[in-house]
């Protein structure tokens, strides 16, 4: 098989290369398109990336020996600053079409960029009068005389010009896809709307329009005023819009293309008995980025390249002969790179956390029952994501759940019975780490002891972070023993420590902040302990267990207060 590096994001430009199985919605939307009454406006809805350009493509090469038709992208033109001159270049446009003096697409030089929206409707009257029979021409003063009258004017001769196009050809009707009006600024989007409702709305005569319901709205409420409600939005969309077409996402059948690409990044055909594994891919992808093309396409290019460091860098020595050890790996490690991009807080979670894998805390098997408890998960939830309300029982928690359950799972397979699994683990959510967008902390296998003070010295002059250093006055005078580690410029952290019960970690990074691990044996006193300190700190406080240790932990204290109160209590 042909092995490919890297999948770009290109529109799918005949059937042949429908992967999804969406063939029964572009017919009908074709055939629709065909048979409709007119003038009809259809509006191609969804998010970014889900495949409205492709379903133009698709339903153009079905109708096109059928209709006239021509596409119109909006956002080639507004990347030269067009913006304002958008309205008039789609008239401008579809003049030269219905005239026939255009081929392909158009070549926007210095002198369009320059035209005025006057200079541009000029052209499209003298276009339009020259296409009807016995010819026309422009008065100079067109612009000089009623505007009510110019518009009546150039919707006349569009009718007219339309209805000649369709009378002499055996084509019996315009199509006009207009695509990308999402990317634009959403009152832009509106302007354009209008436009076609102004001048186009014509006999013989079907719009496709690339759209989102949302960016109509916004723009509406950009162009109008904050005072227009959600109902008139709706009310201005469905005046324009007499058929919505929501892309089929949830319906797109992504096995065979997510095979497809598996066995692309394998090196090998997917055999029956290997489906298996596709499956838990599909499985992760579900739960978490859904089935976006545009999603699926950026994941698998991230894990080409993160597998490609992690040849290079040794990850899978050893496990020569060991299919399912690599395996293994590679699942954990799609896994992350899916979590990083549909639940960003969540991965950075994951990523900053990495020493609750340390053996000192339980190790893994710890750290996936504390993932796996839905109070404490709820609880994370609260904390990570506190405008969403996640809330066990909703639909998203669900979801996450299910998210971290496969996690889970998948770290417990790498993790195995090897005594070097923490190590194995932590690894590949280093790896991951190299597709991030922001800055994370990058995880390291092994801790590298510094000098206190070089640790506090990025600190001195920040006063986010300076209340901290005061604090550590505080722990010393308790008897807590400071060591200083390195993980990188931005991930450096100090921990104080006594011989077995109390443990500060102070964290210089993105989520600056004390966490504090106390060891107290499983009883009343612990609970009371927890819930006091819940309810008299405010803080989330999480509990860490094992056989051999009893834990519990409150993190992220950005507080010098709440803090110094925790330290008293403990």
């Amino acid at each position: 098989m042909e092995i490919r590096t890297g999948y770009p994001d290109i529109p799918i430009e005949d059937k042949e290369q429908n992967r999804f199985k969406t063939g029964p919605y572009v017919e009908a939307l074709a055939d629709f398109i065909l048979e409709c009454d007119t003038p009809m406006t259809v509006a191609i809805q969804g998010d970014w990336g889900t495949g409205k350009t492709s379903m133009i493509n698709l339903v153009n090469q079905r109708i096109k020996d059928q209709v006239f038709s021509f596409t119109f992208n909006t956002w080639q033109y507004s990347q030269f600053d067009l913006g304002n001159d958008l309205p008039a270049l789609l008239l401008n446009r579809m003049a030269r079409e219905l005239a026939g003096d255009v081929k392909g697409k158009p070549k926007i030089t210095k002198t369009d960029v320059a035209n005025a929206t006057r200079g541009i409707l000029k052209t499209t009257f003298g276009l339009l009068a020259g296409l009807l029979p016995g010819g026309g021409s422009v008065p100079d003063d067109i612009f000089e005389q009623d505007m009510i009258r110019v518009i009546e004017s150039i919707r006349s001769q569009f009718e007219a010009a339309i209805k000649n196009k369709a009378d002499n050809t055996v084509k019996k009707r315009v199509v006009v896809f207009v695509d990308d009006l999402d990317r634009l600024e959403p009152e832009k989007a509106v302007e354009i709307l209008e436009v076609l409702k102004l001048f186009l709305d014509c006999r013989q005569c079907v719009f496709v329009l690339a759209v989102d319901y949302s960016v109509v709205t916004q723009g509406v409420r950009a162009k109008y005023g904050e005072s227009i409600g959600e109902e008139k939005g709706k009310s201005f969309f469905d005046k324009i819009i007499q058929l919505p077409f929501k892309m089929p996402v949830a319906r797109y059948d992504i096995k065979d293309y997510l095979t497809d690409l598996m066995g692309n990044i394998w090196g090998e055909e997917i055999t029956e008995d290997e489906q298996e594994d596709v499956d838990n891919y599909l499985r992760i992808i579900e739960n978490t980025i859904g089935k976006n093309p545009r999603s699926i396409k950026r994941i698998v290019n991230s894990f080409m390249i993160v597998e490609k460091v992690a040849n290079l860098q040794g990850a899978y020595a050893g496990r020569e002969g060991k299919p399912e050890g690599k395996k293994n790996i590679q699942k954990l490690l799609f896994a992350l790179l899916c979590i990083q991009l549909a639940w960003e807080n969540l991965y950075n979670y994951l990523i900053e956390h990495a020493d609750d894998i340390d053996e000192k805390f339980g190790g893994i098997q710890r750290y996936v029952d504390s993932l796996r408890d839905d109070e404490e998960f709820e609880k994370l939830l609260a904390v990570i994501y506190p405008e969403k309300k996640i809330l066990r029982g909703t639909p998203l928690f669900k979801e996450l759940d299910q998210t971290i359950e496969i996690y889970c799972d998948w770290v417990l397979d790498v993790a195995g019975d090897d005594e070097n699994g923490s190590e194995e683990v932590l690894n590949v959510l280093q790896l991951s780490s190299i597709t991030a967008n922001n800055e994370t902390v990058n995880v390291q296998t092994g801790k590298k002891t510094m000098p206190v003070d070089a640790f506090f010295a990025p600190m001195k002059d920040n006063p986010i972070l300076s209340w901290m250093i005061e604090e550590t006055a505080l722990l010393e005078q308790k008897g807590m023993a400071a060591t200083a580690y390195r993980r990188d410029k931005s991930g450096n952290y100090l921990r104080f420590e006594t011989p077995d019960r109390l443990i500060c970690d102070c964290v210089a990074a993105k989520q600056a902040g004390w966490s504090v691990f106390c060891h107290m044996e499983e009883s009343e006193e612990r609970k009371d302990m927890m819930k006091k300190i819940e309810s008299s700190c405010g803080a989330h406080v999480s509990s860490v267990k094992d056989t051999d240790k009893n834990w519990f932990v409150v993190r992220g204290v950005k507080e010098k207060e709440v803090f110094e109160e925790i330290i008293d209590l403990l």
